[in-house]
């Protein structure tokens, strides 16, 4: 989904509201900002030719297969902001989150990455 302009966005993960800010959308400069099926905006976003396309936490460079493959190594949301001091608990929520309602997606970038 793209949106243009300035928009409302309140960001909620499951029942819960975490923010309610208004946006400017980056949209003509090629960013997409990502809605998971449970209401998660703003956190997750691809950007052309940033770390391949690939989903990743705002304002950062990490993926969200790298966080989802911690996870399947067994770590902790805690161990994994231990190692991402830049992360915050919420975005690490968001990428699992998307990770858990794109499971093809990021099956296919973990194995693409673990085969490079």
């Amino acid at each position: 989904m793209i949106f243009s302009g300035t928009t409302r966005v309140t960001v909620r993960l499951g029942n819960r509201q975490l923010a309610s800010m208004r946006t400017r959308n980056p949209g003509t400069l090629g960013h997409r900002r990502l809605l998971s099926a449970d209401g998660v905006m703003g956190l997750i976003e691809k950007t052309p030719g940033v770390c391949g396309g690939s989903a990743r936490v705002v304002r950062t460079r990490i993926p969200v297969w790298v966080i989802e493959g911690y996870r399947q190594l067994g770590l902790a949301p805690a161990e994994v902001l231990d190692l991402f001091p830049s992360l915050r608990a919420v975005d690490v929520e968001a990428a699992l989150e998307y990770a858990r309602v794109h499971p093809r997606e990021i099956a296919t970038e973990i194995a693409e990455n673990e085969s490079a």
